[in-house]
């Protein structure tokens, strides 16, 4: 019976037919799809390497080589991991990998900006060579939360979260500044302040060499443009591992426990008055 149909005899027919045509198709087809996924899968693990090992990695093979070079899928991933907020990513036009160089050569800059300083909450905390005075009332010491410091573009600051603080008259300048007026100077890689009118010792900027975050420090405190971690979790920022003790900022140091001029200033007419 089933012979007997001619819809049945069709379709039998047609089958072995279709099958000889999608076969080679399915085959011509194999290699780019291979390809594709060889390429992704390599993509996926490059994207792990630190972005100073990609060209290390391009040696490996040609392939590997066309996608460090090309690759918008990994440029993106390795920009996404590389970058952070502090740093200049370029123009979101460029390619990523255009984008990516650019971060990393921005994270080699100190020079503060405007808006770097000022946009900023700087998380602050004194270092041991303050005191255990300071030390004792400082909350970062005591419940592992560092007070804010905000630094406004008039040279005015503003402070939360130390009680003690957030009354003291603080006023800031660039660190090139040769007077003593409030926010004078310009963009460099230090800060001068002046508190309840006398200068402390200068703070210095330098980069997280891990993150590239802001720091800055003196001799006696330290301000950061990240979340502080509780003493002992980020070797970089403990006391050991900081860059300026009292050995080098103590002519400063005794400036202002003495209160006198720094060398070569010119203090304004009020703060020549008030000594």
């Amino acid at each position: 019976e089933l012979a007997a149909s001619p819809r049945v005899g069709r379709r039998a027919r047609r089958e072995p037919t279709r099958s000889r045509h999608v076969a080679p198709r399915a085959r011509a087809f194999a290699p780019k799809r291979r390809e594709a996924m060889l390429d992704l899968i390599a993509e996926r693990g490059l994207a792990f390497l630190d972005v100073s090992k990609v060209p290390d990695a391009a040696t490996v093979c040609r392939d590997w080589a066309r996608l460090c070079k090309e690759s918008r899928a990994l440029w993106h991933e390795l920009h996404r991991t590389t970058t952070r907020r502090w740093l200049d990513a370029g123009p979101p036009e460029l390619h990523p990998r255009a984008r990516t160089r650019a971060a990393v050569e921005d994270a080699r800059r100190t020079t503060l900006t405007m808006d770097e300083l000022c946009a900023t909450r700087w998380r602050f905390r004194f270092k041991e060579a303050a005191g255990p005075q300071w030390l004792d009332m400082d909350p970062y010491w005591c419940r592992d939360e560092a007070a804010t410091v905000r630094f406004h573009a008039d040279g005015t600051t503003s402070r939360e979260g130390f009680d003690l603080l957030e009354d003291v008259s603080v006023f800031w300048r660039w660190g090139n500044s040769r007077r003593q007026t409030p926010a004078s100077g310009r963009p460099c890689d230090s800060i001068r302040a002046t508190v309840e009118g006398r200068d402390v010792p200068t703070y210095q900027a330098w980069r997280h060499p891990v993150h590239r975050g802001f720091v800055m420090e003196s001799c006696w405190v330290l301000y950061a443009a990240f979340d502080l971690p509780p003493p002992g979790v980020d070797p970089h920022v403990d006391d050991a591992s900081l860059r300026i003790g009292v050995e080098e900022q103590a002519d400063e140091a005794d400036e202002y426990n003495y209160y006198h001029a720094p060398p070569g200033a010119v203090p304004d007419v009020e703060t020549m008055l008030s000594i």
